[in-house]
């Protein structure tokens, strides 16, 4: 074109550089719009892409940087070329997630690919500046917290309450991309959960409680304390998680039901323990009450019906609310007294209290079973029985032993403290009830006038208890529903026995009108009381004869009277019907049966009676001038048979003896005495020897000089009358002798104590048809027997000597003999008898042993070798029982015999020994 040519032609198109940026934020919910309140996040790396993915031109052509979003999240790229597809890649900030892309809003959407980064390509028109390519994050979050035990049921996490493990939770919700999520999970074993990496949503949290147990109560004041489960559902409201967003409130708390009960027992002791031993009580209603005294609720709001205890004593209320006071009340079941309460040890006393029957509330925690809440219960005791008179004091309560009433009886602690009195009733019976259990002992009061008896003589239910010097018992513990009717104190009174010794004068054995007493006689008590204790008393009679052991203790007595003088005879015992009338003394003994006093007896009726007897007698003598009187040169004839009879039964013969010498005056031969014992009207029979005649009776003026015989056939005295206590003595006879057919020079004899035989020497002045003599012998008034014969000289009138020895003279005592002259026509005459005394010196000694005894007897006998010993046997009434039980020769100068076991049954017996004409008499006792 030439200089100043206009060439319309020639364009120039311009390019303005376009800009696009925008805003990177956090998307708090999620759902992929920028929302109000959300924030930008600074310092995302932004890069610029083309479509290829390479990194961008600007409009010079030059590579774009990338870029990193400021402080207010937004980012710009700036000289971009228009027309040039643009890709915008978001590199994601760390902790954060691409947020849902593409809403329908493009100015507050995401655009960023949340799987690239990239969003999608954008091309730029000239001078462009784009601003809606946008990229939202958020931050994933989580929901969780615990599952605890609460114990106390007041629906906060308290210090110490434990978690629970193993529990199901499960989360339901939706993100707020509008995604639904379900998850699931167990709580550890501290009972924590959790679920992460949650997106920003609404969510739920559902907990699965374990069986039998409730949700506790639901949004307690601290959020992160409380519980936020429903307790129907177990479902928490629904919370709203924003972008990383960590919730830690959703709780749960579970509660677990409690239990109480334990144990109502009888407590025997009373001493508020259930102590080894002790019994349940079943049937006990127990009521479960709120500390107003409402009836009390379970955990799920039911009212707790009350129960009753089973045969084990045991009770239980279950499902009951953690956290509530219980109030536990007791009924007292009939009979029984509630026990003490709340000793130190809870496990166990009893918990009721004693008026009320309730036990102190308590406050349960979740899972708890109480087992301490007990009550106990006793029965009452009583302890009593009996005060008696003890009449036989053998401690013991027999048949028909009477009741003491009014004694005073005190009762006392363990602890010796006076708790109670009572006094016996008229029968003797008191008790001591509406007792606690406990240790008591009882102390009796000795009653006026008595003594007690002794202590535990035996059962102890019929026995004496109380200590014979305190009255007091030993202790006795007594257990919840016992009685003890086993106390029982006897006591007895003091005794006496006595009566009268008099003189029996007709000894009839009974003790008639106008008998006297007789003075100072010696009376001895002897035995043995109740208490074991020997009894050996004396006493005399007074001026009328009654004597009396007083203030003695029950017993068995035996009382001896010692015969007033020899001049008295014990009467017989136990006569005519009449215990206080007849006397009692055994007359060989004067002992008494055995008396048993009892308690407060007085005994009169133990007596004793003597009487003394009349002598008759004087002498038989010869006559030798046979004028019919004692003339002082005329002698007596000793061995003459002297018979005494009775007039109202005269043909009986009540005793006899021979003739001997006089034992005041032994010069003087022919004596003879009769003790008559019963007055009466009595006679004599002289036997005379043969060849001898009467003498004629009652001549002369002085009665006791004559002879007395009347009747000569038979041999009789005139009747005679013999009163109380008199002596006769001029009842004679006078006989002389016939004449013999031989002339008796002398008739001698002597003891020859060295050769120990009777030497008997006579000599004849004449003899007439003398065929022999026998020679006869009486010992100690027995009859005559022969022991030899000398033969004569037939006739003679010369002085012829004889002589004859007799050898068996064993015993000592008097030996009379005669001699019989026989004709050779068999006529025969008697000599004048003859006396030998025979009286050896050596000492002699009896004995018996055992005595008493429950087996053998052993008779010792101490003599000389060739005694005659006999040995007989008689009971207390004098009859013979054995006879000869020994009769023979001692061989040496001891010996020994024997009363068997058996021989004799229990009682008292007198042996009597004969011994050379010696009698020895023994008591002897036998025992069972």
């Amino acid at each position: 074109m030439t200089p100043g040519q206009e060439n319309l032609t020639v364009d120039a198109g311009l390019i303005r550089p376009a800009s696009l940026g925008d805003y990177v934020w956090e998307d708090k919910n999620g759902n992929g719009v920028q929302d109000a309140g959300e924030t930008p996040i600074s310092g995302v790396v932004v890069m610029l892409q083309d479509a290829a993915g390479n990194p961008a031109l600007d409009i010079n052509g030059n590579i774009v940087a990338s870029t990193t979003t400021n402080a207010s999240g937004y980012y710009q790229f700036t000289n971009l070329k228009p027309g040039v597809v643009y890709v915008v890649k978001f590199t994601t900030p760390s902790g954060y997630t691409p947020t849902v892309a593409n809403t329908p809003d493009d100015t507050k959407d995401s655009d960023a690919n949340v799987t690239t980064g990239k969003s999608t390509g954008v091309t730029l028109t000239s001078g462009e500046n784009n601003t809606t390519v946008d990229a939202g994050y958020y931050k994933l979050g989580s929901i969780g917290d615990l599952v605890w035990d609460d114990r106390n049921g007041n629906g906060i996490q308290d210090p110490g309450e434990p978690g629970i493990g193993g529990l199901t939770v499960t989360l339901t919700g939706t993100a707020g991309d509008g995604t639904p999520v379900t998850m699931t999970t167990t709580t550890n074993p501290d009972g924590s959960y959790i679920f992460n990496n949650l997106k920003p949503g609404d969510y739920t949290v559902t907990f699965t409680k374990p069986s039998g147990t409730v949700f506790t109560t639901k949004d307690g004041t601290t959020d992160d304390k409380d519980s936020d489960a429903n307790t129907t559902t177990g479902t928490t409201p629904s919370v709203t998680l924003q972008s990383g967003d960590n919730n830690t409130t959703l709780d749960a708390g579970i509660i677990r039901p409690a239990s109480l009960g334990d144990y109502v027992w009888e407590d025997k002791n009373a001493n508020g323990v259930q102590d080894t031993g002790e019994t349940p009580i079943s049937g006990v209603t127990v009521m479960l009450q709120d500390a107003s005294g409402n009836p009390a609720q379970d955990i799920n709001g039911n009212t707790v019906a009350s129960t009753t205890t089973n045969g084990s004593g045991l009770y239980q209320f279950t499902n009951l609310k953690p956290g509530v006071v219980y109030v536990v009340k007791f009924t007292a079941p009939a009979g029984y007294t509630p026990t003490t309460a709340n000793t130190p040890d809870d496990t166990k006393d009893s918990d009721a209290n004693t008026t009320t029957g309730k036990a102190a509330g308590v406050t349960l925690i979740g899972g708890e079973n109480n087992t301490t809440i007990d009550a106990g219960y006793y029965q009452k005791v009583s302890l009593g029985d009996y005060v008696w008179h003890d009449l036989n004091l053998n401690g013991l309560q027999d048949n028909g032993e009477p009741g003491i009433a009014n004694v005073t009886v005190r009762l006392f602690n363990s602890s010796g403290v006076q708790v109670s009195f009572t006094l016996t009733n008229s029968s003797g019976y008191y008790g001591f009830s509406n007792l606690d259990p406990g240790t008591y002992s009882v102390k009796f009061d000795t009653p006026l006038t008595y003594l007690p008896t002794k202590k535990d003589a035996g059962t102890d239910t019929i026995d004496s208890d109380a200590d014979t010097t305190t009255g007091m018992t030993a202790q006795v513990t007594l257990e919840g529903g016992e009685n003890d009717p086993t106390l029982d104190a006897g006591f007895y009174k003091l005794a006496s026995i006595g009566n009268f010794v008099w003189e029996d004068r007709n000894a009839n054995g009974i003790q008639d009108n106008l008998e006297p007493g007789i003075p100072n006689v010696t009376v001895l008590l002897s035995g043995t009381d109740a208490l074991g204790n020997s009894v050996n008393l004396t006493s005399t009679t007074s001026s009328n004869g009654a004597y009396n052991f007083d203030g003695l203790i029950p017993g068995t007595y035996t009382v001896t009277f010692v015969k007033p003088s020899d001049a008295y005879k014990p009467t017989a015992a136990t006569l005519g019907g009449d215990p206080a009338k007849d006397s009692n003394a055994d007359t060989v003994t004067g002992q008494s049966e055995p008396v048993t006093l009892v308690s407060g007896e007085n005994n009169t009726t133990v007596d004793a009676g003597y009487f003394r007897c009349s002598n008759v007698g004087n002498y038989v003598w010869i006559d030798a001038d046979r004028d019919g009187i004692q003339d002082t040169d005329e002698v007596g004839i000793n061995g003459v048979r002297v018979e005494l009879y009775s007039q109202a039964n005269p043909t009986v013969l009540l005793q006899s003896m021979m003739t001997t010498n006089n034992p005041v005056d032994e010069t003087k031969k022919g004596y003879y005495n009769f003790e008559i014992c019963t007055p009466g009207n009595y006679f004599i029979k002289v036997v005379k020897p043969e060849d001898y005649t009467f003498t004629q009776p009652n001549r002369g003026e002085f009665d006791d000089l004559d002879s007395d015989v009347i009747d000569f056939p038979n041999q009789k005295t005139l009747v005679f009358t013999v009163g109380y206590a008199v002596t006769i003595t001029d009842i004679d006879a006078g006989i002389y002798a016939t004449p013999l057919p031989i002339e008796l020079s002398n008739f001698t004899g002597e003891w020859d104590r060295v050769r120990d035989v009777n030497t008997l020497d006579w000599s004849t002045i004449s003899e007439l048809n003398n065929a022999y003599f026998e020679i006869e012998r009486a010992l100690n008034g027995s009859s005559f027997e022969l022991i030899g014969k000398v033969d004569g000289v037939g006739n003679s009138s010369t002085l012829q000597n004889y002589s004859f020895d007799d050898t068996e003279i064993a015993l000592n005592g008097v030996y009379v003999y005669r001699l019989r002259q026989i004709d050779f026509d068999g006529k025969y005459s008697y000599s004048q008898p003859i006396s030998i005394v025979v009286e050896r010196k050596g000492k002699i000694k009896t004995e018996l042993y055992p005595n008493p005894s429950r087996g053998d007897v052993q008779i010792h006998i101490n003599g000389n070798a060739g005694l005659e010993v006999e040995v007989d046997i008689y009971d207390n009434v004098g009859r013979k029982v054995l006879d000869n039980l020994y009769n023979g020769t001692m061989t040496s100068n001891d010996m020994i015999t024997t009363i068997e076991k058996g021989m004799l049954s229990n009682g008292v017996y007198h042996v009597q020994i004969q011994l050379g004409g010696i009698y020895k008499t023994h008591k002897l006792i036998i025992l069972e």
